[in-house]
């Protein structure tokens, strides 16, 4: 076998197969989009592969040939994307192609400022070339590009790649192998920053403030044409509904479920292996919209910072991501998957924390359900390392160990133990199976429902949340002997839904959920965040001028979830404004984000659903008779979301049927999301009554 930079006629890298020990007939294999950089034979026959996108593969015999398994880049590409690559006049809306390298995938939008997806607009305007008096000629792939005819200077080996004029000719952007460079209109290079891949895309906004470049390594960066600043990047993972958008500083902003595709890399010296620290580590003192929306418009993280605390009368803050750091979890043995028959499993693991902040406690979840929590005793090494060996309860069947660890500064990113059971497994208690038959196998269903319509502020009044709450408590009320032995059904609307029910349905909620059960919460009505972006759920006697006495605070949420010893979910519809639009009245937040990825989180273990993202509102109608996301998720629960007709319906299921449907319902307007915790697998929430 044989591969390369190769081609086929099909645009796609290629592998070509000699039989006979290569004396015999060729045959070809089309593969990858880009260079393939690595093959080797197995003993199996299987061949495995890697290409330059990044990705990998491997190729197996069948009888008609041989059958690719690839697993694809995570990265966009946006090559061969000049004409699709465009910016709004301001700088603050970039349209792209969202695929992976060398598949198919429409031109999507995205707005930094809105902070989040959007429709590419007509007026949006791709990169030029220039015309005279300023032409930029032999730019692609060239060592020798010019401007008006003269040459532009480049490294060894540097490629120039891509270009972009600036509207009024006042100077021009050339994107190569290894820069980002800029130049006034006499030709004279202004600043160069060094590109973290090829830079395939260049363009330069109509107002001449922002040159933003698209680059290989799957970003999008934003730099001030003045000096050559850079000041925000972009991840769009092209999913088409992950994103992460962050300041140089560490600032950032991200769409559901995302906030751990960015972290901090921090050395510990060249004899050590290095710790990485996803972005939600961070959450408390990074995770800032407001500042990251502001950028566009003040031109200057710095004074977007200064904007945004005087806008929220904050303090502004010094820390550095080095100085509140959360502990780190190491599992020194059983190193990689554990074989067991046993109900038991021992880790050995070594804490590590900063010796301002010792370890408080240690947590552990299975399958992504709460263990007793276990205390550290003593006092850590000179190092700041803990030793010790914990015990953890394992089920009669795979599952995966998650241990975390606190102190003062957060919470540790999980260690992960897989475990696969090699014992005799009891007998299938699948729902579908026996436990129709068997009740006493079957969870508990605990639900507490709070729907707002009407406020004792009556300006705040909305049509169908309290209907929400209602609906949605009837349809899992009706699983009541079949998925679940019992349901127990709390539902607080309106004027029996002041602060204090709600922090008492919270507490039941808490109190009553086994780790053989499932706890719901529904939340239906207006959300808020204040000036330092935590959310607030408006019960009945809540007022959005005194927020922390007044409304439901997201920590009381989290603290009432991540405790329940079994399966949490929380479906959340709520909203910050009232107002008409069309037939729909609104419902959404502020910024829903943060408290969607706070729940998500592997410590907290809940399973959310949201009827919205970002700052999308979400939409109420009387044609609907109820929200747009609670129609949907009714319709789920009922047999919609059943799609293979098997009588189940799981909560993946359901998230793809409400987020699809939302859509149709709304043409568009409104994407709802649904966040599971890494850890848990996908379970029935619903059986379907034929």
């Amino acid at each position: 076998m044989a591969a390369g930079t190769w081609r086929r006629t099909d645009h796609l890298n290629g592998i070509r197969r000699w039989q006979e020990r290569g004396t015999g007939a060729a045959n070809d294999e089309s593969i990858a989009s880009n260079s393939i950089v690595g093959v080797h034979a197995l003993p199996d026959r299987r061949v495995v592969y890697a290409s330059a996108e990044p990705a990998w593969g491997w190729l197996e015999s069948t009888p008609s040939g041989y059958a690719n398994h690839s697993f694809g880049s995570a990265l966009a590409d946006f090559r061969n994307a000049r004409d699709t690559f465009r910016l709004s006049r301001d700088g603050g809306a970039v349209a792209f192609p969202l695929h992976r390298n060398g598949g198919s995938g429409g031109v999507v939008g995205f707005d930094v400022v809105q902070l989040q997806w959007t429709s590419p607009q007509a007026q949006w305007k791709p990169s030029s070339a220039g015309k005279a008096p300023m032409v930029v000629a032999d730019w692609f792939e060239s060592t020798m590009p010019t401007m008006n005819q003269r040459r532009i200077v480049l490294n060894e080996a540097e490629l120039s790649m891509t270009v972009a004029v600036a509207p009024n000719n006042a100077g021009f952007a050339l994107g190569t192998s290894q820069h980002v460079r800029y130049y006034n209109a006499n030709g004279k290079e202004l600043w160069r920053v060094a590109a973290p891949g090829t830079t395939w895309q260049v363009n330069i906004s109509e107002n001449g403030r922002w040159v933003v470049a698209a680059f290989s390594d799957g970003t999008l960066h934003w730099y001030a044409a003045q000096d050559g600043s850079e000041q925000l990047i972009l991840y769009a993972h092209p999913d088409g509904r992950r994103w992460v958008l962050w300041s140089p500083s560490g600032y950032f902003a991200a769409g559901p479920g995302s906030e751990d595709l960015m972290g901090w890399h921090l050395n510990r010296g060249k004899d050590l292996a290095a710790d990485f620290f996803p972005a939600s580590r961070f959450r408390g003192n990074f995770y800032r919209p407001d500042v990251i929306a502001k950028v566009i418009e003040m031109g200057d993280i710095q004074q977007a910072v200064r904007l945004a605390d005087a806008d929220a009368d904050r303090k502004p803050r010094t820390e550095v991501a080095g100085v509140a750091l959360p502990p780190v979890v190491e599992i020194l043995a059983p190193l990689g998957e554990v074989s067991t028959s046993k109900a038991d499993v021992t880790l050995r693991l070594v804490i590590r924390s900063p010796n301002d902040a010792p370890v408080l406690s240690v947590r552990v979840r299975v399958n992504g359900l709460l263990q007793p929590e276990t205390r550290l005793a003593g006092s850590p090494d000179t190092s700041g390392a803990f030793g010790r060996e914990i015990t953890v309860k394992v089920p009669a069947d795979d599952s995966e160990i998650q241990v975390f660890a606190e102190n003062r500064n957060g919470v540790s990113t999980p260690a992960v133990v897989p475990v696969k059971w090699s014992g005799a497994r009891p007998r299938d208690t699948t729902p579908g199976n026996s436990a129709r038959n068997d009740l006493s196998l079957a969870p508990k269903l605990y639900l507490l429902a709070v729907g707002m319509s009407k406020y004792r502020n009556a300006s705040y009044n909305l049509d169908f949340a309290a209907k929400d709450a209602a609906d949605f408590s009837e349809a899992m009320a009706l699983q009541k002997g079949s998925l679940y032995r019992d349901v127990e059904v709390k539902v607080l609307t309106d004027g029996k839904a002041t602060k204090d029910d709600v922090l008492d349905g919270l507490e039941w909620l808490k109190r009553e959920v086994t780790s053989r059960d499932v706890g719901i919460l529904f939340l239906a009505g207006h959300g808020l965040n204040d000036n330092a972006g935590n959310y607030f759920f408006l019960p009945y006697d809540g007022n959005p001028e005194q927020l922390l006495r007044t409304g439901v605070a997201q920590n009381d949420i989290k603290l009432a979830l991540n405790s329940i010893a079994g399966k949490a979910l929380f479906f959340i519809d709520s909203c910050h404004s009232g107002n008409a639009l069309g037939t729909a009245k609104t419902r959404g937040v502020v910024d829903v984000n943060a408290v969607v990825n706070e729940l998500a989180s592997a410590e907290n273990g809940v399973i959310v659903f949201a009827a919205s993202t970002g700052r999308q509102f979400s939409r109420e109608a009387p044609e609907w008779g109820n929200g747009a996301f609670t129609k949907a998720v009714v319709e789920g629960l009922t047999g919609k979301a059943d799609f293979r007709k098997t009588g189940i319906v799981t909560h993946k299921a359901l998230d793809f049927y409400v987020a699809e449907r939302v859509k149709e319902l709304t043409n568009g307007q409104q994407s709802p999301v649904s966040i599971t915790p890494s850890g848990i697998s996908d379970f029935p929430i619903a059986l379907v009554k034929r």
